[in-house]
């Protein structure tokens, strides 16, 4: 255990670590926001469980089997491949770090991550004819757990230092 020589010694270490959360804050980030992605394009092309309150996605329609096989559109990354066609879904997520509105409660950095295409809303939410099928949401979920514990070791980290 740190133990500090007086008060003056303990509050230069406050400092120190208020001063290194914004640089761990963004790397944490930065790295959950990779990650999120990665998972979210690996997820494209599989059928996928239930991750928490996120549902399984159900089975592709008999004629949307039939049309993806008969376009070519299956067999590439597994029997049915799901949300796959042309992999132009699949590139499009990406993440970015924003530096928060000053005046914002949380103060720091934020990540996003995310696709400008529409079909990956449908996707993520469903339509009127098709069931949702949430991959960025399933891939969220999944590493939210790796992130806590990253969290806890990166600040533990500074505290300790």
């Amino acid at each position: 255990m740190r133990t500090f020589r007086d008060l003056d010694a303990l509050a230069d270490h406050f400092e120190a670590v208020a001063l290194a959360v914004p640089d761990a804050a963004a790397a944490l980030l930065d790295a959950t926001g990779r990650a999120v992605v990665r998972r979210t394009r690996a997820h494209i092309g599989y059928y996928q469980p239930q991750i928490g309150p996120v549902p399984a996605w159900e089975p592709l329609a008999p004629r949307t089997l039939q049309d993806k096989r008969r376009l070519g559109y299956t067999g590439h990354r597994s029997a049915d491949d799901p949300l796959l066609r042309t992999g132009a879904l699949m590139r499009s997520y990406s993440y970015g770090l924003a530096l928060m509105a000053p005046g914002n409660v949380l103060r720091g950095w934020s990540v996003r991550v995310g696709s400008p295409l529409v079909i990956a809303l449908w996707m993520e939410i469903g339509t009127e004819k098709m069931p949702p099928r949430p991959v960025l949401s399933g891939a969220t979920a999944e590493e939210a757990r790796a992130f806590g514990v990253a969290a806890g070791k990166t600040f533990f980290a500074l505290w300790t230092a």
